[in-house]
Order: structure tokens, then sequence, then C-alpha cells
């Protein structure tokens, strides 16, 4: 059976009970590709087909999406889910320094439903899980 870490959404989020329930080998990840980049770029605008989550490491971004943007300061990770139209900003700090890391990931429940499509995703994670992964 999948095992779900509590978060602060636990509580309140019907969805984790029940995914509780779900035989381990029912979840896939179909597509995992992880990125970094050191240069800032100019704002783009794109959809992919799924999940991303994105940390800054020097200076901030800006993600908008679905009426929400997020501002991710070093350290401090965006959540954007998969099939949204959204925009990113790379803001350099004040010596013109800037980097992000990301990870693009899918995962399927049964080969074919989008298991990501049944979670309450927050869109910024902060605190000890976004410094987890920065220690990693």
């Amino acid at each position: 059976m999948l095992r779900f870490v509590p978060t602060n959404n636990s509580a309140t989020d019907p969805t984790v009970g029940r995914l509780e329930r779900v035989p381990e080998d029912a979840l896939r990840l179909n597509f995992m590709q992880p990125g970094f980049l050191n240069r800032p770029t100019q704002p783009f605008e794109q959809t992919h087909p799924f999940t991303i989550l994105s940390q800054t490491l020097v200076g901030s971004q800006v993600v908008r999406f679905a009426d929400v943007e997020v501002s991710a300061a070093p350290g401090k990770v965006f959540l954007v889910p998969n099939d949204q139209p959204m925009r990113i900003e790379h803001h350099p700090d004040r010596a013109g320094r800037w980097a992000a890391r990301w990870v693009h990931i899918h995962f399927t429940m049964f080969g074919t439903l989008d298991f990501v499509g049944f979670l309450q995703l927050p869109s910024k994670v902060v605190g000890e899980v976004a410094c987890c992964w920065v220690k990693s």
C-alpha cells in the first residue's frame, strides 16, 4: 500500500485516506526530467504535460498559472500541476546572479489515470520540506 507523509493539508484533503488504499504497483513514474540553469532568461510562457517542481537557488522566480502568482526566493520551491498554462519570470539578485533547478514528473495510476490530478498541491513549498531538497 502507498504511504503518504502527513502534511498541513492531510487533515483537510479528503483524497489522502482513499489514496492510501491504492496498491503500490498501481502507481508508476512515467516521466522524470531534471534540469539546472545558472543564468536568467527572458520571461516565457509554456504548458507542459507533467508536473513541475522548481527550486530557486540564487535570485528569485515568479510563476503565474490558474489565477495564482507565486514568488520563490532562494531555497523555495514552486509547484505547477501538469497541463497548466504558465508564465515564468527570472529575477537576478543584486549581483546579477540567478540559478534554479527543477524536475518535471508525471505519475500515473493503473497506467492511465493522472495521479497528481487527484491531489491538492500547494503552489509553493517552504520550510523543512524545501530545505530537505536543498541539502540533497
